[in-house]
């Protein structure tokens, strides 16, 4: 989207995690972006880096086990505080039209959804992948309450969004689905 945003009269700022051990990179698509488009990076705790480290010391089976009881909504939640923080102190110094959170990951919508009801930008949610509706993920919630509590902030990030985008049309009703009366 930053590629193209800037061609209709948008000015962009992409807010994106710094750079961690296991982030992988495409420089290709980093090429892409525009030169007018900022690319700030704000840090983050991983809590995957703990996992990884007892994978290290032999205990990668216990690891896989308890790695989905504590990754709500996904792996980058470390990241959502540390950029709501910092996109706010932008948005302060540059005032923001509008935000447009993608995701997945979906701690970039909590993060979009912090700026619509801190500072009142109006907040765009793009799913370029299902959340709680995805069937490839259905498996990732180890207990009821995981899929009712990613339920619950999905609905609440679908209330606050004054759009919600997808890449497909099917997604789209699925996710409509969630919140009928918005």
């Amino acid at each position: 989207m930053s590629r193209y945003l800037p061609r209709h009269g948008w000015d962009v700022t992409v807010l994106t995690a710094s750079a961690t051990l296991r982030t992988l990179k495409d420089p290709g698509l980093a090429a892409e972006i525009p030169a007018s488009v900022a690319v700030l990076r704000a840090r983050s705790i991983e809590p995957r880096n703990a996992w990884i480290a007892l994978g290290k010391l032999g205990m990668g089976g216990v690891a896989r086990a308890i790695e989905p009881w504590f990754l709500i909504p996904d792996d980058q939640r470390g990241w959502a505080p540390f950029a709501t923080r910092r996109a706010l102190r932008l948005h302060e110094l540059r005032p923001f039209d509008a935000v447009v959170a993608t995701a997945g990951p979906y701690s970039t919508l909590l993060v979009g959804q912090a700026l619509k009801r801190r500072a009142g930008i109006p907040f765009v949610a793009d799913f370029r992948d299902e959340w709680t509706t995805n069937p490839y993920l259905a498996a990732r919630y180890p207990t009821s309450w995981h899929r009712s509590y990613n339920r619950a902030l999905e609905a609440s990030v679908l209330k606050d969004a004054d759009r919600v985008v997808s890449v497909s049309r099917p997604w789209l009703d699925a996710i409509r689905g969630l919140a009928p009366d918005e």
